[in-house]
């Protein structure tokens, strides 16, 4: 899936699925828990849907939780900043995946259809997908026109479900992205400069593609270079330290400074070490004691010279896994 930009946070959604035929619903539902393992509501009655989705689920996405006032801003004009740390605060919300980001509707059914339904749901966050047969299809287009749904499927495209997770994976991406824009849209402190990596294609590309291979289910920025705390669906920690020639700089002036070993100072002085620092008390520990937290540094070209180390496995950082609902765990409560 290409990518031309990327959202500072992602984590695994709700599904709700509309169709008033039960077996198909239940023929979703059993393909969505197995390897996909994509969390799903189903509903049977369109109408019970409306009720859920406008009445009962209140959206609470988690840029609610990432912002501060900038205390010297003018009484008239509140300015706000974006707080990058308290992004990843989000790993504590056990609530977290019961947001809902795609909509699977059947367009034919009683009483409401499809249409109707979709178009009380516009302005709302909720991606949506639209399932038709060759007679809606007409329908289907004037909706997705107007900007009522997002994408359409003909219920008898060859390879239906392949394309229907294909959907799914690329509006769950585009939700966050939707929310991340948003955020970094109102932000007062970040130049043109800052977070180059976001729409950078190479290194969207190599985040992932590392993704991929890791089995990442959720990331996190974590600072304004473009480090991510990544956990897989067992909610292991893994993170993606990244720094730019100026940081690499930097850090070898401090640990210069700090007479910290030769062989540190010289490592970072060439930038074959990267040094990665997760909690506040990290930050504060001088560079004659980074040993610990120093990791071989690649090299990734793209719009700039990322330096970049991939951790896994470290007991270096502590990290609170039991105050942690893993993803796993969520599939597990909600099937029992």
């Amino acid at each position: 899936m290409q990518q031309i930009k990327l959202s500072i946070c992602f984590y695994p959604t709700t599904i709700v699925l509309v169709d008033d035929n039960k077996e198909y619903l239940k023929q979703i539902m059993l393909r969505f828990s197995g390897r996909e393992k994509f969390a799903c509501l189903s509903y049977d009655n369109p109408q019970k849907a409306l009720e859920f989705l406008t009445i009962e689920y209140k959206a609470d996405p988690f840029i609610n939780r990432c912002f501060q006032k900038i205390e010297d801003s003018p009484t008239d004009h509140v300015d706000v900043s974006l707080n990058v740390r308290a992004i990843h605060q989000e790993i504590y919300n056990p609530f977290r995946f019961n947001q809902v980001s795609i909509l699977i509707i059947d367009y034919a059914m009683p009483g409401i259809n499809g249409l109707e339904l979709c178009r009380q749901l516009k302005g709302t966050s909720i991606k949506i997908i639209m399932l038709t047969g060759e007679a809606g299809k007409d329908l289907a287009v004037e909706a997705f026109n107007e900007g009522s749904i997002d994408k359409f499927i003909l219920k008898n495209t060859p390879d239906l479900m392949g394309i229907l997770v294909h959907t799914i994976r690329e509006l769950q991406m585009s939700y966050f992205l939707n929310f991340s824009e948003r955020a970094l849209n109102k932000i007062a402190h970040f130049s043109a400069n800052t977070l180059v990596c976001l729409d950078d294609p190479i290194f969207i590309s190599f985040f992932h593609q590392l993704c991929e291979e890791k089995q990442i289910r959720e990331y996190y920025l974590m600072d304004d270079l473009g480090s991510f705390l990544m956990l897989d669906a067992d909610g292991n920690p893994h993170w993606l330290a990244v720094a730019n020639d100026e940081m690499m700089d930097t850090y070898y002036e401090f640990a210069e400074g700090d007479n910290a070993p030769q062989s540190m100072v010289q490592a970072l002085k060439n930038k074959q070490m990267i040094p990665y620092f997760y909690t506040e008390s990290d930050f504060q520990m001088r560079p004659q004691k980074w040993q610990p937290y120093l990791h071989p540094a690649s090299i990734l070209e793209g719009k700039e010279r990322y330096y970049y180390a991939f951790i896994e496995n470290s007991t270096t950082y502590a990290f609170p896994s039991k105050k942690i609902l893993s993803y796993e765990q969520f599939l597990k409560k909600i099937e029992n």
